[in-house]
């Protein structure tokens, strides 16, 4: 039975292959990666491929990727004012309006709804570094 999976693949993952009818595993890397295709790299002592030879596969992925999203999240949120902003971190001056600003609504229902339109506003008056902004609905 042959199943058909998704497999994501980076340089440097491993893949560790033992013929059917034999006790000794191999150790492979993945040295090329297309869209189709999957180049590993073996040790010379495994004999390779023939058509019609069974193999038992595991894949071992490299956990240098997951360690560096765990460390960009552990060093991206520092700061209090990114995921608990207080009223300091907000900007302070006058807020403006639709008056202070000419938009061109991709959707024209938008125009007659005022809450919609201070948002919009609102969101682009933010300075850059500022706490982000979130909207709810559709």
């Amino acid at each position: 039975m042959f199943y058909k999976t998704l497999i994501l693949f980076v340089q440097g993952d491993s893949i560790v292959v033992q013929n059917s009818n034999n006790e000794r595993w191999f150790e492979g890397h993945v040295h090329i990666i297309r869209k189709t295709q999957l180049g590993l790299r073996f040790h010379t002592s495994f004999d390779g491929c023939n058509e019609g030879k069974l193999f038992h596969v595991r894949f071992k992925p490299s956990r240098l990727p997951l360690r560096r999203q765990h460390q960009a999240l552990d060093t991206v949120f520092i700061e209090d004012r990114i995921l608990f902003p207080k009223v300091e971190h907000l900007p302070q001056g006058r807020i403006r309006t639709m008056a202070d600003f000419k938009l061109d609504l991709y959707n024209p229902l938008i125009a007659s709804n005022e809450h919609q339109i201070q948002a919009i506003v609102s969101i682009f008056s933010l300075p850059a570094g500022s706490p982000p902004f979130i909207v709810f609905g559709p």
